[in-house]
């Protein structure tokens, strides 16, 4: 991998080597402080939410209604970012936040849903994940239909699975069973 990346360096920049080069000079006047003090705050709400979600056994690919938030007013920084709500909302898998209050940071509810909608939306990423493994191990090619057999799966997500994973036939069997189309 070294030398593939040193080629392509030299192609790209007619340069002897990357590893001659100087390392590139900042410019302050392209850094934005604001940006990154609202990247910080975002990364710890994040994190706090991984945390929750870790203590209270939800799997991050089990999506989550909302994630209310009560923090100090630093975060007012973040409630009305629409680029930095978005990328919460796509870490912490769920489909809205609030940012509200003046209490101390460890105050702070996430709620789990019992929308069966969701449920059955993480049951599909877990399927999904389970059928991809199989086809690694199987050694299909990306663009190779498989047929499968499962014990269960969502209804309302079977054209997402069978979409997400190229699979010709979906059937019920006793366990996850992956084949490759002759």
């Amino acid at each position: 991998m070294p030398f593939l990346t040193e080629e392509i360096y030299r192609n790209l920049t007619d340069e002897d080597s990357v590893h001659l080069s100087d390392w590139p000079s900042s410019s302050e006047e392209l850094i934005n402080p604001d940006l990154e003090k609202r990247m910080d705050l975002a990364r710890a709400l994040v994190q706090e939410g991984h945390a929750v979600r870790k203590s209270n056994g939800w799997g991050v690919k089990d999506p989550q209604k909302d994630i209310t938030w009560t923090s100090p007013d630093d975060y007012g920084l973040i409630r009305d970012d629409v680029d930095i709500q978005t990328i919460v909302l796509k870490e912490l898998n769920t489909y809205k936040v609030e940012v509200s209050g003046k209490l101390s940071y460890k105050d702070k509810e996430y709620d789990n849903i019992t929308d069966a909608y969701l449920l059955q939306q993480g049951e599909a990423r877990r399927i999904i994940r389970s059928i991809q493994e199989e086809r690694k191990k199987l050694g299909t090619t990306m663009g190779e239909k498989i047929n499968v057999e499962i014990p269960t799966w969502p209804q309302d997500f079977e054209v997402y699975i069978k979409k997400s994973t190229l699979i010709e036939n979906l059937n019920v069997g006793t366990s996850l069973k992956v084949t490759k189309i002759a």
